[in-house]
């Protein structure tokens, strides 16, 4: 009895021990449910996932009643900055509808060109950002805009069996554009055939064509998705998931939208339409509570060329090593493609998303060859988008250089790459993504059609940030420049900021973000130096983020990392450090905004012989320029006169770096910046060639050996307006020419090109009379046209009104709807004054170049005025 009462006691014991663990376990497990769950800022209240552990809500209520406490202590511990664990597994793919109390604590920052960052303790950060607004507007005219394209009724379309079908009866034609595996990258040969239309006609494959009715063009553009490579996304993803144990995950977009030649600066210079819906929607709005930015403020440049950027975002080495890597291939060379795509296979972004189960999207909307020197004509992704830009040069005349807006019928010209990347987008939900896209509005001289893109952006963000606010799939979405915006006619110290501090902005769902626990990291390194290695490394790890709770302790992390500059990391994943500079980051230092030069001064004779050595180099590239004919007639040949302010930046012991000012002979007052790099050596490389910008030297008396390389040579004041003309219409660079005054022709200059030049000019200009007192600008309003400074200035001699090599007097001047001759006027003296005119005693005043004015009257001249 003793015995069976201690063994019935010990099963009692056991039993409530094990109802005590029971319970116990169920404490722990709601108190980690709990403890991680999702909570409101501001009411500090749980919100319980579908998946609680028991079906007793009442229990759980009790539980959560006694979990307020830590609660509590987890609000304060969350407002002193302490990491919080994701709310969801690495491995959970949640229901599509969005949970309505899920809340997020972390907020984007105003969209701001202000920048107010404390950089006491960063050793890296550059003096300035760019141009100042009186600069920008003296560069990029601010009263230009754009309307938008012109409405028109759409009358081609595809139908529902996959034919192109036209609605005109006007002489209707259509071309087809090229089938995926046609299209390649760059300058290159297509098929374009304008055919009747009679029927529909089947598409196949081809995702663009053209349509043609009577006077007007139209295009339609359409992605069409494969389930090819969809399920070959989708197993490839399986196949990660299982190795690695894991549950199905989230889908995600990871998208790169490239806009060519747009600073931080000239982005919130030009999209005032983007900035404010950014304000009123993301960080305030209707996509706060979703949605995040972040505007990485310097982000460096590693060049000046879309390639020198490129590379190291695209391909994780720099532009130096991906020559050496290519050294004895060319992009021209159809053999060469095979070896080009292994480099692709090996190191591109495109094909490591594609290896890690994402379907991928290539797009660029040149005609030239910019890219493809180092991808080669042929790239690896699943979707390509080029040739449409080819056909459409064809159809509308499309130039990604051209100084004027263009519209494809409705559209802009770049509206159709970023409908094409919404398409890709729908068209794969649910699939992993990855995208490439990249437009030229800004690419061109004038630096104002990039403001056609401002609406189109603006509409593009709304659509994206719709599509991904309930489809159940994280985004990534980052818009940037590959570098800044070059100017030529401002101070060279400012351009160059402008040039190497390119915009990047990212958006992203907060879901992701708060997986990552990568909003206080984002936040803290959108205040520092970046670089486009750091952003390599950071789309390798978005790439991996669905199957790899990466960390900087992670052997695949480290294993990337050996392989890259020093400094270089993730973004998501490591705070920059304040100590970073260019050289960790691989930041050549002729490149970097903290480089810091020192000065040469005048009696240190062996660094002047340098500058004079550049100097040289200078003037010869200058010349080299203006030739040819007709450029020569125009065009004074240059020789130096005084170098100023020389200044140098060692690259390492055999390789320095010079700065300097330089005027001319022919014009003292036109004044050169000149950057150069002059290198020791002790051979010469085998492969060297000289080419206008780098050439090989000796000095006789040492037998010294030198490269010497210009990187740039930058004219610090404007040319005339006249000379402005010229050079456009002979088709060369204005800045590079110190051209000819008018009253430098006579006959004998005049040659048939050269008159014909002048025609095309004149012929532009209506030749008003003012009254006296009455300025130029007033004159040429009256009759609905602006007065032209160039014109003045071409007309600024008795010689070219005289027009002595013509028979006949061209020269029509109006004055109250009257027309006189010139020559009928009967001058017979000329002298200087301060308008460009005559008076009643037949005497013809011309002015000082430099004081020509169209503000400018004179009580006692009638003013020639030339209005356009």
């Amino acid at each position: 009895m003793h015995t069976e009462g201690k063994r019935r006691g010990s099963w009692i014991e056991r039993k409530a021990m094990a109802v005590i663990f029971t319970i116990f376990a169920i404490f722990i497990v709601s108190f980690i449910v709990f403890t991680y769950g999702n909570f409101d800022d501001n009411k500090a209240e749980f919100s319980f996932q579908k998946y609680v552990l028991t079906k007793n809500w009442t229990y759980i209520q009790e539980q959560k009643e006694k979990a307020d406490e830590i609660l509590e202590n987890n609000k304060n511990a969350i407002k002193k900055d302490n990491p919080i664990e994701p709310s969801y597994p690495l491995n959970l793919i949640e229901n599509d509808s969005p949970d309505p109390t899920q809340k997020f604590l972390m907020k984007t920052p105003p969209f701001s060109q202000k920048i107010s960052v404390n950089s006491k303790n960063l050793k890296c950060w550059p003096e300035k950002f760019g141009f100042s607004k009186s600069q920008a507007d003296a560069v990029y005219d601010p009263s230009i805009s754009f309307s938008p394209c012109p409405e028109s009724t759409p009358f081609i379309y595809i139908n529902e069996n996959n034919q192109l079908v036209m609605n005109c009866s006007d002489s209707p034609k259509y071309a087809l554009g090229s089938y995926p595996f046609e299209e390649e990258l760059g300058r290159h040969s297509i098929f374009f055939l304008w055919f009747d239309y009679f029927n529909p006609v089947k598409l196949e494959d081809i995702e663009y064509a053209f349509g043609k009715c009577g006077s007007k063009t139209q295009t339609i553009l359409a992605n069409r998705p494969k389930d090819e490579f969809k399920n070959r996304a989708n197993n490839r993803k399986k196949e990660i998931l299982t190795q690695k144990n894991l549950s199905d995950t989230r889908a995600i977009t990871v998208i790169m939208l490239i806009m060519d030649s747009v600073s931080r600066e000239h982005f919130y210079r030009n999209f005032p339409l983007t900035v404010k819906f950014l304000n009123e929607n993301l960080v305030n709005g209707k996509y706060s509570e979703d949605f995040i930015g972040y505007d990485f403020k310097f982000n460096h440049a590693h060049g000046n060329t879309t390639i020198s950027n490129i590379v190291p975002i695209m391909y994780g080495h720099n532009l130096t090593t991906h020559e050496k890597l290519t050294e004895g291939w060319s992009y021209k060379r159809n053999e060469d493609s095979t070896i080009y795509g292994q480099l692709q296979e090996s190191h591109a972004l495109w094909t490591f998303f594609r290896n890690q189960g994402f379907v991928t999207f290539f797009g660029f909307d040149t005609i030239y060859d910019f890219l493809s020197k180092v991808t080669s004509r042929s790239v690896l992704t699943d979707h390509i988008l080029t040739n449409f830009w080819l056909f459409a040069e064809r159809v509308f005349y499309y130039k990604d250089w051209s100084t004027k807006q263009q519209c494809f019928d409705n559209h802009n010209a770049h509206y159709y790459m970023m409908d094409y990347l919404l398409q890709f987008v729908k068209n794969y939900e649910k699939t992993n993504k990855f995208a490439y896209a990249h437009i030229s509005p800004g690419h061109e001289d004038t630096g104002t059609v990039i403001r056609t893109v401002d609406p189109d952006l603006k509409e593009f963000l709304e659509k994206m940030f719709n599509l991904h606010k309930n489809n159940g799939e994280d985004l990534a979405l980052f818009v940037l420049g590959d570098h800044g915006k070059s100017a030529k006619l401002t101070d060279v110290e400012e351009k160059r900021y402008e040039l190497f501090l390119p915009m990047h902005l990212l958006f992203a769902n907060k879901r992701l973000i708060e997986r990552l626990k990568a909003d206080e990291i984002l936040k803290h390194n959108s205040d520092r130096i970046t670089s486009r290695i750091d952003w390599y490394l950071t789309m390798k790890h978005l790439a991996v983020s669905q199957y790899e709770d990466i960390s900087k302790d992670s052997s695949l992390y480290i294993e990337w990392k050996s392989k890259l500059p020093s400094s270089s990391h993730s973004l998501l994943l490591e705070k920059t450090p304040d100590s970073t500079t260019c050289d960790d980051l691989g930041i050549s230092p002729e490149f970097c905004l903290c480089s810091v030069y020192t000065d040469i001064y005048p009696e240190d004779f062996k660094k002047q012989n340098y500058l004079s050595m550049l100097a040289g180099f200078a003037i010869k590239y200058l010349n080299k320029h203006t030739e040819h004919q007709p450029a020569r007639e125009f065009c004074k040949e240059l020789n130096f006169y005084k170098i100023w302010h020389g200044k140098e930046l060692t690259i390492s012991p055999q390789k320095i770096q010079y700065k300097f000012d330089m005027n001319l002979k022919q014009d003292p007052d036109t004044v050169f910046e000149i950057i150069g790099i002059i290198e020791k050596i002790e051979r010469l490389p085998f492969d060297f060639d000289d080419k206008p910008t780098k050439f090989f030297d000796k000095d006789e008396l040492t037998s010294q050996k030198y490269i010497i390389e210009l990187i740039s040579v930058i004219r610090k004041n404007a040319p005339l307006s006249f000379c402005v003309e010229i050079a456009k219409e002979i088709e060369i660079n204005a800045e590079n020419c110190i051209c000819k005054i008018p009253d430098m022709f006579n006959k004998r200059l005049f040659n048939q090109p050269m008159l014909q030049m002048y025609d095309r000019l004149r012929e532009r200009l209506t030749l008003a009379v003012s009254e006296y007192g009455v300025s130029c600008a007033d004159t040429c309003k009256e009759i609905k046209k602006n007065c032209q400074l160039w014109g003045l200035q071409m007309l600024n001699s008795i010689d070219m009104w005289n027009e002595p090599w013509y028979e006949d007097n061209s020269y029509y001047l109006y004055k109250n709807g009257a027309r006189t001759v010139f020559k009928d006027l009967q001058i017979e003296q000329y002298s200087s004054g301060n308008v460009l005119g005559f008076d009643q005693e037949r005497i013809f005043y011309y002015v000082e170049p430099k004081m020509l004015s169209c503000e400018v009257s004179d009580d006692l001249v009638m003013g020639l005025c030339p209005c356009e």
